[in-house]
């Protein structure tokens, strides 16, 4: 006759289930009962709301557009714009020489070239004077045709300045984009030479405030002020209340009572931080530029913001959490720990991957994870950055400034597993240790 099989109920998994949730649970009622959980909760907020309002003033705001070529301006004072006396043919250094015609208002003549960010092209090459370099060559980006046309005076000044084919790629009216050593941008004579300034500014201004806030106000503030207010005392404020006695006096190990806890303290900031990051990506969505009603092309880009900050949360949590089981002094070891990781975070923003001891510090990995993503969400963001360099446009700097390459990996991909590699096997290693730790640890 066949042994009757255990209920369900009464089984090993059943029982550490009922024992992990009921943990867990208590950790999260413990939180929702401290006001200084709600506190930083509201700080939080508040914080995201500002910054947000900022963002939208900017987005919404125009810039005056800079002139790049000058062919706006009225030289001899007759009147009539460089551009429209070359059009006519009269001389535009003479006042007493204009064309008989009306004169267009010098807007006309300013933002003429549009503004293309894309970085497209074929490959090819540049040979002047027998030097030969590679790179990249773009076409049709003459928007307002003053290279190719043949009826303008203009024309006659380009004779002996390389004709049509001033940067000698071979082809006329184009740009070519160096990619030898870093990318520059070399245009032949009036192609592309007045970009729309509010357009660039607006896109530049629209990434680096992506990367900028997912960096700093994230990856690092809140991946270590969360931890530091909410994971330092799991354990040591229990020890220290002496109700750790009540807490693990039922049958269940220390390392498994630590390990919950941290369960409880990952639930609550996880739900928090998308919540947070889904209100950014939302509002960002609708303002950014965007040829749609919604920008879905950064949906990747936030969501990558949201994975390496639940990573910064949980290796920080784990830290802190431990520094709370070796020391009553744990909230002064954090304080320290975070000074140090708020120095390698700015040495990474100077730089990303340039000096190694950023490499000992958590923020580094969490920004490689970001800075992977962007670097195949915005695939031209380095060909954005130095045309706006070329052309002086406004917006440059706040892109330029939160912008990084990968520095680990063979590719952005690569780049994107090791990080993440890194800080799980990190969190792992803390957690053995402060494991250890705590089964040893002797309660008063």
């Amino acid at each position: 006759m066949s042994k009757p099989s255990r209920p369900l109920s009464n089984s090993v998994w059943s029982k550490i289930d009922v024992k992990s949730w009921a943990i867990t649970e208590f950790t999260l009622r413990q939180y929702q009962t401290r006001k200084s959980t709600w506190s930083i909760a509201m700080i939080g907020m508040l914080l995201v709301t500002l910054v947000l309002l900022f963002y939208v003033k900017g987005q919404t705001s125009i810039i005056e557009s800079i002139d790049q070529d000058g062919d706006s301006y009225d030289w001899d004072g007759d009147g009539y714009s460089l551009a429209q006396e070359l059009q006519y043919g009269t001389n535009p250094e003479n006042a007493s020489d204009y064309p008989n015609v009306p004169a267009l208002p010098a807007s006309n003549w300013v933002d003429e070239d549009d503004f293309s960010y894309s970085f497209s092209g074929e490959k090819c090459e540049r040979n002047i004077y027998g030097i030969v370099s590679e790179g990249v060559c773009q076409t049709n980006v003459d928007d307002d045709g003053d290279c190719e046309r043949t009826d303008w005076v203009l024309q006659n000044k380009l004779i002996g300045q390389g004709g049509t084919d001033s940067n000698y790629d071979t082809l006329d009216c184009s740009v070519f984009i160096s990619t030898n050593s870093g990318m520059t941008i070399i245009p032949d004579n009036y192609v592309d030479e007045d970009p729309d300034d509010n357009l660039y500014f607006h896109e530049a201004v629209h990434r680096g405030f992506v990367l900028g806030f997912g960096k700093i106000g994230f990856v690092f503030l809140m991946g270590i002020f969360l931890p530091l207010f909410l994971a330092t005392g799991l354990i040591r404020d229990e020890m220290e209340s002496e109700t750790l006695h009540y807490l693990i006096g039922k049958p269940i190990a220390r390392g498994e009572f630590y390990a919950y806890r941290l369960g409880g303290y990952l639930l609550m900031t996880w739900f928090y931080l998308t919540i947070l990051i889904f209100i950014m990506s939302l509002v960002t969505g609708f303002v950014a530029p965007s040829d749609s009603f919604f920008r879905f092309g950064d949906i990747q880009i936030w969501a990558s913001i949201l994975f390496a900050t639940c990573l910064m949360v949980m290796a920080y949590g784990t830290i802190f959490s431990t520094f709370g089981i070796f020391t009553k002094y744990g909230m002064l070891a954090s304080i320290f720990f975070g000074v140090w990781e708020f120095m390698m975070a700015m040495l990474t923003l100077i730089g990303t991957g340039s000096f190694f001891v950023t490499r000992m510090s958590i923020v580094f990995w969490g920004m490689q994870i970001i800075d992977s993503v962007s670097t195949f969400t915005w695939n031209d963001s380095e060909y954005l950055i130095s045309k706006g360099e070329y052309y002086g446009l406004e917006g440059n700097e706040a892109l330029s400034s939160f912008y990084g390459v990968p520095s680990i990996g063979s590719s952005p991909m690569t780049t994107l597993f090791i990080s993440a590699a890194v800080l799980i096997g990190i969190t792992s290693l803390v957690f053995f240790i402060g494991q250890s730790a705590f089964k040893r640890k002797e309660l008063k």
